[in-house]
């Protein structure tokens, strides 16, 4: 179990969201983190899996989620929800930029024979709506680059 205001922080420090996320809760907007309250304790402390986040400043994800998603947002999952539908579309984004699968490619390839080392962190958003209604299923694959010094 994890306090959301220690997941919070440990996310603002890493600088991957500012001090008032969006909140997404089971794939809805829900609300901003400074406007939880009494009503809200039982999203307050949960299993750290149920947390996740999406990076701020985001020009894709704010233009899905809207302006709020600027600041970062929170996922917090209270339930498992297990569908089937159409093939995933895969969206590939480099420097917040989407490009197609082969520029992709490319440019791990490139990072890779640099003899660097490249590191990969994994989350997964279900059933987000997006602004004009369509429900999106969202697995973000984050790859960095770590140089490896002589």
């Amino acid at each position: 179990m994890i306090e959301l205001s220690d997941f919070v922080d440990l996310n603002i420090k890493k600088n991957q969201i500012n001090s008032d996320p969006m909140i997404l809760l089971n794939g809805k907007p829900y609300k901003r983190l400074s406007q939880l309250n009494d009503s809200d304790d039982k999203l307050k402390k949960r299993p750290y899996s149920s947390y996740n986040y999406i990076y701020k400043d985001s020009k894709y994800f704010s233009n899905h989620l809207g302006k709020e998603a600027k600041e970062g947002v929170i996922i917090i999952d209270t339930i498992i929800s297990i569908y089937c539908k159409r093939y995933p579309k895969i969206v590939y984004l480099i420097n917040d930029k989407e490009v197609d699968s082969d520029q992709y490619l490319k440019k791990l390839k490139n990072l890779t024979e640099s003899k660097n080392e490249i590191m990969t962190y994994w989350n997964e958003i279900r059933n987000i709506p997006s602004k004009n209604n369509e429900r999106m299923s969202i697995s973000i694959i984050n790859t960095k680059l770590r140089t490896n010094s002589k």
